[in-house]
Parts: C-alpha cells; structure tokens; sequence
C-alpha cells in the first residue's frame, strides 16, 4: 500500500496570534523562527467576511506572495527566480508548499475511487477517503468573498510562464464537481493555502 504525505491546512487563530505577537515584541527569542514566519503571514492574511471566526473554522485567504513568503511585489512581477523545488513558503519547519503533482497523488489515491469527492471533507460534500479534508472555505476575487461552503480555491507555488507578473497556478473544487480543477489567475487573489509534510 502506498503511502501518502500528511497535510496541514495553514489556518488564523485570533488569540494565539495575539500571544504570540506579545511574547514576540517582550522577548524575540520565545517565538520559534517557523511561528514567527507565519505570524507575519497571518497578520496579512483575510478572513472570510474578515471575521476572525472564519479564520479558526476554514483558515485564512492568502494572496500569492504572501503564501510564498516573497516580497509584496511579487504579485505584480515575476519573481520566478526565488521561486524553489519544494518550497516552504508559510508553511512550518519540516512542511512545503502544496503542488499540483501532489494533489494529482492525492486525488488518485487507491483507497479513492471517487474522484474528487474522495478528497472533500464531508461538511463540503466529499467522503474524505483521502483523508485530505477539503473544505468550502471560499475565496476573495477581486476583493470580494465568495462562496463560503460552496468553493475552495487553492494557489500553487508556479508562475504563469506568458503572464509572470500577473498570474500565478491556482487548484479549485466546488460541491458538486466530480473532477478538480486548475487555472492561472492574478496573484492578487484571496485564497486558502495548503501545506504537506517534506519526507
């Protein structure tokens, strides 16, 4: 039987966030460096509705750079040169960033004969075979939610190769769809970010 890597959904929590951001600003060194990197993530990160209880239910809607940990610049130029294999990006010491080749082995998976309802949570219409637990945490295009419990979209850490400084890989899944998808779209989107264990 194959085994599969373990996933994290990288998630805002309001009061651990406001801990960690008093014992970071009275002693730098109680904060670990991989909670401080994704500290200053979560302060840039949106809440569905920006409302914090979205955050601790779905997690929070990132935008590209930030989900790669690149300069805020980044979303509007190609920055394909600090793009790395494996790359970390918000993701905790040990953990990298979601590809499109692992969501293609979770979606596949042998115990998963049904596509992708395998991988959905069942609170978003899924049997959640692969033990992935998609959820319907919408998103915000263009600067507008949408979709909460109904779609969950998801950036890649890839550059659209004709329309770097624009476009960024993005996965999406919705209720009903028996099949996953995946289209470049601007980088300034707000999206949910996934993170698997590195072996």
């Amino acid at each position: 039987m194959k085994k599969f890597p373990k996933f994290l959904l990288v998630r805002k929590r309001a009061p651990i966030r406001a801990s960690l951001l008093l014992a970071r600003r009275t002693r730098r060194n109680l904060v670990p460096r991989w909670q401080q990197r994704i500290l200053l993530a979560l302060l840039m990160a949106t809440s569905y509705d920006n409302d914090t209880t979205n955050c601790d239910e779905y997690g929070g809607l990132y935008q590209w750079s930030e989900m790669m940990q690149l300069p805020s610049r980044c979303n509007t130029e190609s920055c394909a040169d600090l793009i790395k294999p494996n790359h970390q990006g918000i993701c905790p010491d040990g953990w990298r960033l979601l590809t499109e080749d692992d969501f293609y082995v979770v979606l596949h998976a042998n115990e998963n004969d049904v596509g992708a309802k395998g991988v959905r949570a069942t609170s978003f219409g899924g049997l959640n075979y692969s033990g992935y637990s998609l959820i319907g945490a919408g998103y915000n295009w263009v600067h507008e939610f949408r979709r909460l419990k109904e779609s969950s979209c998801w950036f890649y850490p890839v550059e659209e190769s004709e329309d770097s400084e624009m476009g960024a890989l993005a996965g999406y899944q919705t209720k009903s769809l028996t099949s996953s998808g995946s289209q470049y779209t601007y980088k300034t989107q707000g999206f949910s970010v996934r993170c698997v264990m590195v072996k």
